[in-house]
Formats: C-alpha cells, structure tokens, sequence
C-alpha cells in the first residue's frame, strides 16, 4: 500500500477460528507465503474477551471482506471499540457502519475493497474522522437487551401457530 511507512510489525492482525474450515484457512495462509507476506502477518485464532479487547486497541483499522454475513458481530464489535472499518456489502454492513464509521465497497469486488484500504490507510485525517464515527456509532448500536426486547416485540406480533397432529 502507497504512503504508508514500513514497519517491524505485523501489517494484518487476523483473529478467529483456524480450524472451523481448515481448508480456508490453509488457502488463506499459502497465499500469504506465496506473496511473500508470511513474516507480515499475525495468525492469532480464536481469542478469549480479554486478548480480544486486548488485539483491538493495538489496531487502527478493522477489515471485514465477508462474501455472506448476516447481522455483522464482528462489524459491530469493531465499532464500538471504535474502529474505523472497511467492509463489504453483505448484510447488515451498511446500516451498521453507515458513511461516518468507515468505507463500504461491494462484496468481491477485490479492486474497490483493495481502493478503500489504500485510501484509508495513507490517509490519517481520515482515518480519524471515520474512528470517531465509529466511537459516535457505538452510542447507537442496541444492547442485546434491547436487542432481545425487540426479537420479543416481534415474536408477540405473530399468529399463534396451529396445533400439529
């Protein structure tokens, strides 16, 4: 990426499962070594809340290039340790990150998602300004409380179900 200054540290931190789908991520790290990024990129797997808390406040960006999602956890999560993300276009991405918290591009797009990196990584003022939408977003996200009272408000609209045989 263009404007950014080298550095000893890892340049991708990349946390979760390594053995949910093995064949995913064998392909994922081949390809690091491939392009030569192996000694540039951090495997931490699965991490507890702590190391989690921990892995967030050391990063500056939070990356989600989802092929398919569904809500957004880890979109949210990112938000309200007050990240700036760059997503993809897949569920709830654009009405969690919405267009002050960070950049959404469409899904396999590699050229739009490779775009909003470069931008938001050579580009400090902004890098900013969407880290402080990403803080003002995580007033706004629903606790599970008020997620749990609104699946029930939900579930009290529905007809009762009819009784099987």
């Amino acid at each position: 990426v263009t404007g950014v200054q080298p550095c000893a540290l890892p340049i991708l931190t990349c946390a979760g499962s390594l053995e949910r789908d093995p064949i995913t991520a064998s392909r994922v790290r081949g390809l690091a070594a491939t392009l030569g990024l192996d000694a540039r990129v951090e495997w931490r797997g699965d991490l507890d809340p702590d190391n989690l808390r921990a892995c967030y406040q050391r990063v500056h960006v939070f990356v989600s290039a989802s092929r398919r999602e569904t809500y957004g956890m880890a979109l949210a999560d990112a938000l309200a340790h007050g990240l700036p993300v760059v997503a993809t276009r897949v569920g709830a991405a654009d009405s969690l990150v919405g267009t002050t918290a960070g950049l959404v591009v469409p899904a396999d797009d590699v050229a739009a998602l490779a775009d909003a990196l470069e931008h938001l990584l050579s580009d400090g003022h902004l890098r900013a300004r969407l880290a402080a939408g990403a803080r003002d977003r995580r007033t706004q996200l629903p606790s599970w409380d008020d997620a749990v009272a609104r699946f029930i408000r939900v579930l009290d609209t529905l007809p009762p179900a009819a009784p099987h045989d």
